[in-house]
């Protein structure tokens, strides 16, 4: 994208001059800081212990949420061992596990709900459809041994998995490069690409702004998402203060840093 032209990246000044958000207070960060010692069992996934930047713990928290998940399944199939041989394992299977998935997070990929997103595919089948499998010796070094299955959930499921109950962004849109998110907590649109990294994070509300409007959220950042997709810098920056997202006096000393930064090019160029 060239929105960073002509001046210095314009998302890291909307990032510095942002009004201290609810983030660091909020749900999200609550959850990581009480949950976030169970990635230590991961190695694969051990270097999100240190997240601290909104969007890496939102990305932590898909991980841990899929540890607590899959922690619940083995609670059930250690049930169902104590059964082993009752002619009546597949119908207690079913029924207990009906049981267990009621509330806790997914993500929906075709017909298969991926409770555990560091898994593949075909084992969260196997889990969710037919867990009295997994007592058999085959299948008992899938819950012993999970690391070395482990993929990396984000190039798996792309920006998609952040459109499920295991994180709170809200979808504005999606296009063919990367899909657009809000998140209330920490005010920003997220824009993540198919391998679910971030290729952009547009922080709104700057210290400008002194009693900011969250209302009709969805509609007014919609502008701001399509001016984005359109590679239209100034347009973006309109969107942003017609919305009532950052505040004039932000937009007028980002307009004047602009015009200096041509002007320097311009008398580099003439000489």
């Amino acid at each position: 994208m060239g929105l960073n032209k002509p001046k210095m990246n314009l998302f890291e000044t909307l990032e510095k001059k942002q009004r201290i958000t609810a983030f660091d207070r909020g749900d999200e960060m609550r959850f990581f800081l009480a949950n976030h010692i169970l990635l230590a069992d991961f190695p694969t996934f051990i270097h999100y212990r240190n997240s601290t930047k909104p969007f890496d713990v939102i990305r932590a928290n898909i991980i841990i949420r899929g540890i607590i998940n899959r922690n619940a399944f083995i609670k059930v199939i250690k049930t169902l061992k104590e059964h082993e041989g009752e002619s009546d394992l597949e119908e207690l299977a079913t029924k207990t596990l009906q049981g267990l998935i009621k509330g806790l997070p997914y993500y929906q990929d075709g017909a298969t709900r991926i409770y555990m997103p560091f898994l593949p595919k075909t084992v969260n089948d196997l889990y969710f459809r037919s867990p009295e499998k997994l007592l058999s010796k085959e299948y008992l070094n899938l819950f012993r041994h999970v690391d070395s299955i482990c993929i990396d959930p984000f190039d798996e499921y792309g920006a998609d998995l952040y459109d499920s109950t295991y994180t709170q962004l809200i979808l504005i849109r999606r296009a063919k490069e990367s899909s657009a998110y809000y998140d209330y907590d920490s005010a920003s649109i997220y824009f993540i690409n198919s391998q679910g990294r971030l290729d952009c994070r547009i922080c709104v509300f700057d210290r400008g702004i002194k009693r900011p409007n969250t209302h009709h959220m969805m509609q007014r950042i919609e502008s701001v998402v399509d001016a984005y997709y359109e590679n239209d810098r100034e347009k973006l920056k309109m969107a942003l203060v017609e919305n009532q997202l950052i505040s004039s006096s932000l937009l007028n000393r980002i307009n004047s840093d602009d015009r200096k930064h041509l002007s320097k090019i311009s008398k580099k160029a003439a000489k």
